[in-house]
């Protein structure tokens, strides 16, 4: 569970607004809200941290089907989303890059007139879709696209040989649901270590006790928190880029967070890539909470809800993440290659490392059979044919 004084007052008004209203629990709502909020607040604020942070958050709740609600944690944050503003584009799906673009506000430069970006947030239910999705050669520039727009560049652009796209100003955030299963089976290797998975910030939230007869959400709760929202927003009008500075003595604390950061992610390599971007997003939340405080500036207590947030999503990574990526690539194709022989078994040697081919390269699954067989967990056969046929044993 993150730190109590993550929840500020708008937060916690919002918890005790859906306490008894749905069993997704406590942490998905924090993060869906911030999601949301980021979202509200689009360029309106930004803080300097070696380029301009902007409230831009890609969210993944993860937790079991049906018993996590996630699903309904998303859709109560979207309801704050609608009731504050209308001005936020919903996307459903995320289809292609060009698609994007144009949900974005992308012209074609050379053959239409300058286009104000659309602030949009993408609200998926079910995470692995995208990345299964942006594998198809057609839009295979996807994920390129994403990992580009997180960084909210003051332009983007979209080469085509005949009429190239270009939107200026951009911002998306993405708020997205996943079960463990479907993400450790959807994932591979290169979208690790590529840097598009350290984008998003991951909520592996904890059960929250059964609701046999969930109520409906305090209506008058809600309604304050949507009229809080837009009394920042009116505060902070429609102008961009004010930026937000960290006060002397929110210096002081990050510079202690930050060497003790460095110190622990060098001595753990194997989660290096994972937590790069983890001081970032604190600087991010750090920013949320000055806006909403109407501040200037970033004090120490704003970045301490930063720290004490992104602290838990670290955690949260860490859980999710164990089983897939911090265990090595050789320890994640064993564990797949005894799923794949759980399901059929016996398999050819060739058929085994065609259903592990987006687990590893060839000599990962040359050395994951090694360590497999070493251990007696697997053992092999040579037909007539002199086919080899690997069986999980029993």
């Amino acid at each position: 569970m993150p730190a109590e004084l993550i929840w500020e007052p708008l937060f916690d008004k919002y918890r005790r607004a859906l306490r008894k209203s749905t069993e997704a629990c406590d942490e998905f709502h924090y993060f869906s809200l911030l999601c949301v909020i980021g979202t509200l607040l689009t360029r309106r604020v930004a803080t300097p941290y070696g380029r301009l942070l902007f409230p831009n958050f890609f969210v993944v709740l993860v937790g079991e089907s049906a018993v996590s609600r996630k699903t309904t944690a998303q859709r109560f944050a979207i309801d704050i989303l609608q009731a504050t503003s209308d001005k936020i584009n919903i996307l459903g799906s995320l289809s292609s890059a060009e698609g994007l673009l144009r949900t974005l506000g992308a012209y074609c430069p050379d053959e239409e007139e300058f286009r104000i970006s659309r602030c949009t947030i993408a609200n998926l239910e079910e995470f692995s879709s995208l990345l299964r999705k942006s594998r198809q050669e057609a839009i295979s520039n996807l994920m390129p696209m994403l990992t580009e727009v997180y960084d909210l560049p003051s332009q983007l652009t979209l080469p085509r040989v005949r009429r190239p796209l270009r939107v200026d100003r951009p911002f998306l955030s993405i708020l997205a649901g996943t079960t463990p299963e479907w993400l450790e089976s959807s994932i591979r290797l290169e979208e690790i270590a590529g840097g598009f998975c350290n984008r998003f910030l991951y909520c592996a939230g904890t059960p929250k006790e059964a609701i046999p007869s969930p109520e409906s959400p305090n209506k008058a709760l809600l309604q304050e928190i949507s009229d809080e929202l837009r009394e920042v927003l009116d505060f902070w009008g429609e102008s961009n880029d004010k930026v937000l500075k960290l006060t002397e003595e929110a210096e002081m604390v990050w510079a202690d967070f930050y060497s003790k950061w460095r110190r622990k992610i060098e001595s753990d390599q194997t989660t290096q890539i994972l937590t790069e971007r983890i001081p970032e997003y604190a600087r991010k939340i750090a920013l949320v909470s000055a806006a909403l405080a109407k501040s200037d500036c970033i004090d120490s207590d704003n970045l301490l809800v930063g720290l004490a947030t992104a602290e838990y999503a670290e955690q949260s990574l860490r859980r999710v993440f164990g089983s897939i990526a911090l265990g090595g690539p050789v320890d994640r194709c064993e564990k797949r290659i005894l799923q794949v022989l759980g399901e059929n078994n016996p398999l050819t040697r060739r058929e085994l490392q065609m259903n592990c081919s987006s687990y590893g390269s060839a000599e990962i699954f040359r050395r994951a059979i090694s360590a497999l067989l070493f251990a007696q967990r697997i053992y092999e056969q040579t037909d007539e044919k002199g086919k080899v046929w690997i069986h999980k044993t029993r």
